[in-house]
């Protein structure tokens, strides 16, 4: 079970700025389009990763499988506050933090050289043996997780204005959301367009640009 503590004040990967940069827009005519169109980029580049990748603050429940590493669902880990060997903090045991260290946080891995305890349900025999596929949250971690873009950013009431978010991904949102412009402006899929004695021309840059972004976010992308 994974629940929100603090949510992030921004859910934007990028800036207005820069996207009117990136579109070599200097007036205002279209802030407000630019905005909305920043909004369902970021949204859409949220689905593309398979996570929510903007930070925020989590107390999660996690199982564990016998082995060295506990994942946690939210990356990348910015912080972890506590870890408890139980989900009720009113009774489960708090494992020092000296036990174990954030191996991956991309990955949401922390390690423990003592291992974590196998919850799987066991079977009844000389020894009980762990049923693979019935394993249960028996973990508590309280932790933070996810990017920043630079402007600030308020989780749990701790302000931060540093950038965490990595160029590639806010590039990504960039790209989409400039495709999604040029095509309210005219289909950039279509090389020329004659009506009469009007002919336009428009570049080939829309699909290319939506298959760069979705390039951009490949290494940035999480299955489970």
């Amino acid at each position: 079970m994974l629940n929100v503590c603090a949510t992030s004040s921004s859910e934007d990967l990028t800036s207005r700025a820069n996207l009117k940069d990136e579109l070599g827009l200097t007036d205002n005519a279209d802030d407000a389009m630019l905005d909305r169109l920043i909004t369902r980029a970021s949204g859409w580049a949220v689905d593309q990763l398979g996570y929510y990748p903007f930070r925020q603050a989590y107390s999660e429940t996690v199982a564990a499988y016998g082995r060295r590493h506990l994942m946690l669902s939210r990356v990348p880990i910015r912080h972890v506050a506590r870890v408890y060997a139980g989900t009720d903090t009113g009774t489960a045991t708090e494992i020092k933090s000296t036990e174990y260290r954030r191996a991956d946080d991309e990955a949401g891995l922390l390690s423990r050289d003592n291992g974590w305890a196998w919850s799987a349900r066991s079977v009844e025999s000389l020894t009980d043996i762990p049923v693979p596929g019935m394993e249960t949250a028996t973990y508590l971690v309280d932790y933070e997780a996810g990017w920043t873009l630079g402007t600030t950013s308020t989780v749990g009431g701790t302000t931060s204005t540093w950038r965490t978010l990595p160029q590639a991904v806010e590039q990504a949102v960039l790209l989409k959301a400039r495709s999604w412009y040029l095509r309210r402006k005219g289909d950039p899929s279509v090389k020329s367009q004659s009506i009469g004695d009007l002919s336009v021309t428009y570049r080939e840059e829309g699909g290319q640009m939506d298959d760069e972004a979705e390039a951009l976010l490949g290494p940035y992308r999480r299955l489970r």
